[in-house]
């Protein structure tokens, strides 16, 4: 079936349509901030959040929305989003750091980097940190880090490859899901 769907339409909110449209008010902000701007709305990411958890909540899910910092560097962000009940996603060494450092809890923080370096999983794993773990040598190395730190890693897993109608979704990321139980088993007997 070859269905075209429509375009999406971008949802464009009163506080964007006067910063397009006010070309007096760009000026003032490149001439003050320079280019490229980055603007942010602080009540719309509220509203979001809150859109976000209404939704889950209604239907009964149990939940725990976590913001991605990877995608947005802004610093304000990040406690906005858990001043907001919701925690923050982080990709790197310096990005947990940070968080940490501002003062957000070890709870409200999730450490999901596609590329986990040791001062990353030392410092998720002192600071009791959740670690999403993709495959066996991060398991691994975690398990390795642990011990020698002497102190136990919060762990879970990406889960992968599943299936929509008979085709199944490859990702780079995660475990198989038609392998993660017998992975998980077989992992913890060995240690």
């Amino acid at each position: 079936m070859n269905t075209k769907l429509p375009p999406l339409t971008p949802l464009v909110s009163p506080w964007m349509e006067q910063l397009i449209t006010d070309f007096d008010l760009q000026y003032q902000l490149f001439e003050k901030y320079g280019s490229p701007l980055n603007v942010h709305h602080i009540p719309s990411f509220e509203k979001n959040i809150s859109a976000f958890q209404a939704i889950l909540s209604n239907y009964g899910f149990k939940h725990k929305i976590f913001y991605a910092r990877k995608a947005n560097k802004c610093k304000i962000l990040a406690s906005a989003a858990v001043q907001n009940g919701i925690g923050v996603d982080t990709a790197s060494f310096n990005e947990l750091k940070q968080c940490l450092d501002n003062g957000i809890l070890p709870s409200n923080l999730v450490s999901t980097a596609a590329i986990k370096t040791e001062p990353l999983l030392k410092l998720a794993i002192h600071n009791q940190v959740l670690l999403i773990i993709d495959n066996e040598d991060e398991a691994n190395k975690i398990l390795e880090l642990s011990k020698e730190l002497n102190q136990p890693a919060i762990i879970g897993f990406r889960i992968s490859g599943f299936y929509v109608g008979n085709r199944k979704l490859m990702s780079r990321f995660g475990l198989d899901v038609d392998e993660i139980e017998s992975f998980i088993l077989d992992f913890f007997k060995k240690k």
